[in-house]
């Protein structure tokens, strides 16, 4: 049973659980074919000021977009920070940000340069970047589906 599925008329993906050839349209999460995912909300915003987040404090910049109607369940969202020099958007990833060794084996410790979290009434957006004025904001698009 297939979930997903990538040819030449473009990508498709269901739902867990769902077989990406039989399932109803309210089963598709992505179709690049369909307009299923209308844009409710997009724009950009400065990196806020440092915050203290997991075991690496004041490493990221926070930003929170307020949604001027809260969604009865939180909707998905696209995030990429802005680059101003190349102009070009850098989308999420994780880097290498540590290491330890713990009983005679070398742990390397990831985190996200980028993350967006989603809840009903705000997007919340970090990154690892330093404020600088190559790197100083976030473009967001909220998308009108809620997540079930």
């Amino acid at each position: 049973m297939p979930r997903a599925r990538w040819d030449k008329t473009g990508i498709a993906i269901a739902r867990e659980g769902f077989d990406i050839d039989t399932a109803s349209q309210s089963n598709i999460l992505f179709n690049s074919n369909s307009s299923t995912r209308r844009i409710y909300l997009q724009g950009t915003i400065a990196f806020g000021g440092a915050v203290s987040i997991g075991p690496f404090n004041n490493h990221y910049q926070k930003s929170t977009v307020t949604f001027p109607t809260p969604f009865a369940k939180a909707p998905q969202a696209l995030v990429a920070v802005k680059d101003n020099n190349l102009n070009l958007h850098l989308i999420p990833t994780q880097a290498i940000v540590g290491g330890q060794t713990v009983s005679s084996t070398f742990w390397e410790f990831y985190e996200p340069v980028i993350c967006a979290i989603t809840f009903t009434d705000r997007l919340e957006l970090y990154t690892r970047y330093a404020l600088t004025a190559t790197l100083s904001t976030f473009a967001y698009c909220v998308f009108e589906n809620s997540t079930d």
